[in-house]
């Protein structure tokens, strides 16, 4: 393997990718990041984490750990998820913004982008506060003709700013009530931890009504076809109907409205 190549330093294999530690001190991030987003591969691949590991054996040695492998040059590389990769240039850009904390990282776009993956996976990263909208789901006594014919209408956007975004900056935990979509009901007040990072992740997560409250807006992009593989996967062949009679057109008008994705830091 050619190693000045920056391609090898970030090898892509079948579903999982060989990141060499030289590759990530170069892009002047933490190495404690890249050890979490492989053991989080190790933890939830499974079965399919010794696929890869057989991968892999072909030209590299792999440790005890099953973590680190090396080539015949000595290069030390971590396996990790190529889902999780997607962050490598989020994790750089956060690693080289100053602001004070707690830091808020927003993640918006359309259904089935990976928008909830890549922030669980970020939020065990950076040890951070998840914040979902789809626990702000607008309940059905609120779901007028006028106010689904809003664009960004089809989210309790009110209770969303007066729950968390007006305490995102207070420094101190706060905690808010979801409501369950299946139940149609509210359920479990739910604590977000204070700290340097907290993220928030959904649909309608930049409503214009909560003003400019995120230090990082991240927009997750993703085309028609696996938007409707992913989904059907996700949810079944009747929701899926649902979705792209329903849900898919409001959020397009959302974020074409309000021009979510060109107002956004950085695409993944």
């Amino acid at each position: 393997m050619n190693l000045s190549d920056q391609s090898s330093l970030l090898k892509k294999l079948e579903k999982c990718s060989l990141v060499s530690i030289s590759f990530w001190k170069e892009k002047g991030l933490p190495l404690e990041w890249l050890k979490k987003l492989s053991d989080l591969t190790q933890a939830c691949s499974g079965v399919e984490f010794e696929k890869w590991l057989q991968e892999v054996a072909g030209g590299y040695e792999v440790s005890n750990d099953f973590k680190i492998s090396s080539d015949k040059e000595g290069q030390k590389f971590y396996i990790v998820d190529n889902t999780y990769t997607r962050l490598i240039p989020l994790l750089e850009k956060i690693s080289n913004m100053d602001s004070d904390y707690p830091f808020v990282i927003s993640f918006d776009g359309p259904a089935g982008s990976g928008k909830t993956t890549l922030a669980g996976v970020l939020g065990k990263v950076l040890e951070s506060s998840v914040v979902h909208m789809d626990d702000f789901f607008l309940p059905p006594n609120l779901r007028s003709e006028e106010r689904l014919d809003q664009a960004g209408g089809n989210v309790h956007y009110e209770r969303f700013k007066d729950q968390v975004v007006d305490h995102l900056r207070s420094g101190r935990d706060f905690s808010y009530t979801r409501f369950d979509c299946r139940m149609m009901d509210y359920t479990e007040e739910l604590v977000v931890k204070s700290g340097p990072f907290i993220i928030v992740e959904g649909s309608y997560s930049r409503h214009p009504y909560f003003g400019d409250y995120s230090d990082l807006n991240v927009y997750c992009l993703v085309t028609e076809s696996d938007q409707r593989d992913r989904i059907e996967r996700r949810n079944g062949k009747d929701k899926l109907k649902v979705f792209e009679s329903k849900w898919i057109p409001m959020e397009n008008k959302y974020l074409k409205t309000f021009k979510i994705k060109e107002k956004s830091h950085i695409l993944l």
